[in-house]
């Protein structure tokens, strides 16, 4: 019973301000599980079309091509809305070449 009176005291002491917080919280939390879990599904549906696609193709591997990343002068705009030049981070993936029978070369 002690824990439940300890319990209620410090409920007690939340006011509005902390429920709401609590409530948005939770709720920006539930968004970006269901984002992140709706995006692998997305991306994983992708991929199995890609692959049946594929097999019904006889696509075969001609190329490929490694990604990187870079460091290149750009225009950005700063925090007090003016625009300057800044260092911007460019990361290109790796790029695999195939050939279909359809006559062209997709590039994943």
């Amino acid at each position: 019973m002690q824990l439940l009176g300890k319990l209620k005291r410090r409920i007690n002491r939340f006011d509005d301000e902390d429920i709401i917080f609590v409530v948005v919280m939770t709720l920006l939390t539930a968004i970006i599980v269901l984002g992140s879990i709706l995006s692998f599904y997305a991306a994983n549906q992708e991929q199995v079309k890609w692959d049946n696609f594929f097999v019904e193709h006889n696509c075969k591997q001609v190329g490929f091509v490694e990604g990187g990343v870079q460091a290149v002068l750009a225009p950005v705009v700063g925090t007090n809305g003016y625009v300057h030049t800044g260092l911007v981070t460019v990361v290109t993936p790796d790029k695999t070449g195939y050939s279909c029978d359809d006559g062209v070369t997709y590039w994943r």
